[in-house]
């Protein structure tokens, strides 16, 4: 798996912003997985 990470600091700012993003595409498969597993975490809060 390949991947990248980027870093910021904005302007007078003393928090540092991370994002990582990934190089490739996900197979239709692994696709359909986390948004079963967003789906649950969603409902999860929900309920709460």
């Amino acid at each position: 798996m390949k991947d990248s990470a980027h870093y910021s600091i904005l302007h007078d700012s003393k928090q540092l912003y991370a994002a990582k993003y990934l190089t490739y595409l996900p197979t239709e498969e692994q696709l359909r997985n986390e948004i079963e597993r967003q789906k649950q975490i969603f409902l999860e809060q929900e309920k709460d």
